[in-house]
């Protein structure tokens, strides 16, 4: 049985007995840290669970290839989505997610090449849409990019910023909205214009009054005939304006470089002007002043009219 002795208080209140256990079930304890031993014997009544315990601890016993745990919740949740939703929830940060290749770090570049900036809608109205108060305050930044509506008021509709107010957070869009967003709008932007700066490697050149590219066509409908054929009918294309006192028959003009005659057969078209669209045979033509003579027309040209002859 058991043994167990009475000792007096020691820096106790009066009348309460201080207890000094030295066996349990006939085993003396432990008393070289002055604390209770207890060799676990059972686990939820089962020894094998104790045994397995040992072994995965003790040092002997530890595989970390043969051993596993088998855990099945953390923190009161399922644990395979609690680390499903700590994985996926994770703000992506270069301080934290910054590792050469990994897959944090390129979730980040990708974010970055497709998502110019995110937030959710102050208001909207017919043709544009405020941006969050924290978007930039440079003007026309986000000019060119797509809006998409990804929720709330509008969700699933899209379109281009034309201009963009930096201080007012107002983007004008291209076309009206089928439903107007309003402060409930989440809204992603993205890339959306392109800018051709080459083509197969060679520069493109801008036309200095148009702004639009200059193209050399090599080839109509993908006959290369059929270009060079139009080549040299514009270049047989003579452009020019009137000058004096035109009349319904004839004109001055500031041809030069043709002989008389040079132009009879031809056809004048007026392109500018009082007489612009009528067109007529050339009769004759003198060099001197360029006077181009011609059938009648309804209405006579004014002075510095434009024409070309075909």
């Amino acid at each position: 049985m058991g043994h167990f002795r009475v000792m007096p208080a020691e820096d106790a209140g009066a009348g309460v007995s201080d207890v000094n256990v030295t066996h349990i079930s006939d085993s003396a304890v432990a008393t070289g840290t002055a604390q209770l031993g207890v060799n676990v014997v059972q686990i939820s009544a089962d020894s094998t669970a104790a045994d397995n315990c040992e072994a995965f601890f003790d040092g002997t016993g530890y595989n970390a290839t043969a051993n596993s745990m088998n855990i099945t919740q953390i923190e009161g949740v399922d644990a395979t989505t609690a680390i499903e939703d700590t994985v996926w929830d994770a703000v992506l940060t270069g301080a934290s997610h910054n590792d050469p290749s990994s897959a944090g770090r390129r979730l980040r570049q990708v974010d970055a090449a497709f998502i110019v900036t995110e937030g959710t809608a102050q208001a909207g109205a017919a043709g544009s849409i405020t941006l969050a108060s924290g978007e930039s305050s440079t003007d026309d930044i986000f000019r060119g990019d797509r809006v998409q509506i990804i929720s709330g008021t509008g969700a699933g509709e899209h379109g281009l910023i034309t201009t963009y107010n930096g201080t007012t957070k107002v983007a004008t869009m291209s076309e009206n909205w089928v439903v107007t967003p309003d402060n409930t709008s989440e809204y992603i932007l993205v890339p959306a214009d392109c800018d051709v700066e080459t083509w197969q490697h060679i520069a493109v050149t801008n036309s200095s009054t148009t702004n639009l590219p200059e193209v050399d066509a090599k080839s109509l409908s993908d006959n290369a005939t059929a270009a060079d054929n139009l080549e040299a009918s514009a270049l047989g294309i003579i452009t020019g304006s009137t000058s004096g006192t035109p009349t319904t028959t004839a004109t001055d003009t500031d041809l030069t470089g043709y002989a008389d005659d040079d132009l009879i057969g031809r056809t004048i078209v007026f392109t500018g002007g009082t007489a612009n669209g009528q067109a007529s045979d050339i009769t004759d033509y003198a060099n001197t002043n360029g006077v181009v003579t011609y059938t009648a027309i309804q209405t006579a040209p004014a002075a510095s009219d434009s024409f070309v002859i075909v």
